[in-house]
């Protein structure tokens, strides 16, 4: 997830050629011990007591130093050549075409729960600036690339029914630009952007395509998730075909100095 998942060329030279450059953190150890098992991955601990592994899906391997035979570090990467080579042209396609997909709004912060339906205004959506709001409190999130807000893993879910939470996103843009919002949700949800409501279904259970204008800049999105009984999920994603886009950690607006306003 800390790759440059969006840069085609940053992927098709780390796929491509995986060992061109490789940072000292991702030098690959080999431990073969006294017993005749090979170990190999990353260095996570290498002290005169012992060395601890981290091999494929994370898993830790610790090997006392008193049982090493034979220790080798390569300066190679754990992801193996010539991956093309064993894929059709199309599933190569494919798979870059994975990588560069549209991103999910996955990094802002939360609020809830509220005893409210979605249709009923609340003091969130009343004020002058949401993230100022009088009693509330907003609490950061970042979730990883499948983008899924659960609201129970954000504690921001309620007993039913009624448990309504809302989120906070701010994508930035280069310049003014037209594009489109991808939105699901378990229940209902309603959809501001820049203080404007753009989208209310109380039925979101299908994904919708919203047409949206960015404006240059910080671009605010807010979401208000309603629930009635079981889990409360949000599915956020915003097109980018430019790969011009960036979340940014929302942030409270202060008030204005100028005597003006």
């Amino acid at each position: 997830t800390g790759a440059n998942r969006r840069d085609v060329e940053y992927l098709l030279v780390n796929i491509l050629d995986p060992n061109r450059v490789v940072g000292r953190d991702y030098y690959t150890a080999t431990v073969l011990d006294l017993d005749g098992r090979l170990h190999t991955g990353l260095i996570v601990e290498n002290t005169p007591q012992r060395v601890t592994l981290k091999g494929e899906n994370d898993k830790l391997t610790t090997i006392a130093r008193d049982d090493i035979d034979q220790m080798r570090i390569d300066e190679k990467s754990l992801m193996p050549e010539g991956l093309p080579e064993t894929m059709t042209e199309q599933h190569f396609r494919d798979l870059i075409a994975y990588l560069l997909e549209d991103p999910y709004l996955n990094l802002g912060v939360v609020a809830g729960p509220f005893k409210m339906a979605l249709a009923a205004p609340g003091p969130i959506e009343t004020a002058d600036d949401p993230l100022t709001a009088e009693g509330v409190t907003w609490r950061p999130f970042h979730r990883g690339p499948a983008g899924r807000l659960d609201m129970g893993q954000l504690g921001v879910l309620g007993p039913p029914t009624d448990s309504t939470a809302y989120v906070i996103v701010h994508v930035r843009s280069p310049r003014r630009l037209k594009t489109y919002l991808n939105v699901a949700a378990d229940d209902g949800v309603r959809v501001w952007l820049n203080g404007r409501e753009i989208h209310h279904r109380p039925f979101a259970h299908r994904p919708e395509r919203i047409p949206v204008e960015l404006e240059e800049g910080v671009n605010r999105f807010m979401f208000k998730v309603h629930n009635i009984y079981g889990p409360s999920l949000l599915e956020a994603r915003i097109s980018d075909p430019e790969r011009v886009l960036e979340l940014v950690p929302p942030l409270p607006v202060r008030p204005s100095t100028d005597s003006r306003k």
